[in-house]
C-alpha cells in the first residue's frame, strides 16, 4: 500500500490544452505548475509500495471549492500527478482499476492519497490496525 499526505496545496483540476496553448493559456500554466508541485510533494511525503493493479482512494480538503469543477478533471489531475511523481507508470486500467474520491471544504488545503491492491490489503494495513481509521477517510465504503 502506498500512502501520501500533502498539506497546504490545493488540487487544480485538469484543463484541456494544446502543445502551443500550454505556454500561453493562464489556466494551462497554472495546472502544469500545480502538477509539478503535487508530484514533488508526493515523492517527498509518499511511503510504501504499490502493487498493480491498484485502487486509488483520495480525500481532498480545500479552502475554496468551485461548485462547477468537474470531478473527472480532479481525478485526472491526481492520476497525472502520480504518473509525474513516478508512483505509477501511467493512468491506464492496467495500473488503476478503480477509485474513490471524497472532496470537502476545510480550513486548510490537504490531500491524502492511498493506492491499495485490494480492500483486504487496506483493512489489514498496520496504520488501520494501529489507529482504527482508514488512512484516507473514515467513510470509505467497502462494497
Amino acid at each position: 500500500m502506498f500512502v501520501a499526505t500533502i498539506e497546504d496545496l490545493p488540487v487544480v483540476p485538469y484543463v484541456r490544452m494544446t502543445y502551443r496553448g500550454k505556454n500561453f493559456k493562464k489556466s494551462a500554466r497554472r495546472y502544469l505548475k500545480n502538477q509539478q508541485d503535487l508530484a514533488w510533494m508526493i515523492r517527498a511525503n509518499g511511503r510504501g509500495t504499490v502493487q498493480f493493479p491498484c485502487i486509488l482512494f483520495a480525500t481532498i480538503e480545500q479552502k475554496t471549492l468551485r461548485q462547477n469543477a468537474d470531478l473527472d478533471n480532479i481525478i485526472k489531475a491526481l492520476t497525472d500527478a502520480l504518473v509525474k511523481a513516478g508512483v505509477i507508470p501511467d493512468d491506464s486500467l492496467r495500473y488503476i482499476v478503480g477509485y474513490r474520491v471524497e472532496i470537502k471544504k476545510a480550513e486548510t488545503d490537504s490531500i491524502t492519497l492511498a493506492l491499495v491492491h485490494s480492500i483486504a490489503e487496506l483493512i489489514a494495513s498496520e496504520e488501520v490496525q494501529r489507529s482504527g481509521q482508514f488512512p484516507v477517510s473514515q467513510s470509505v465504503l467497502l462494497l
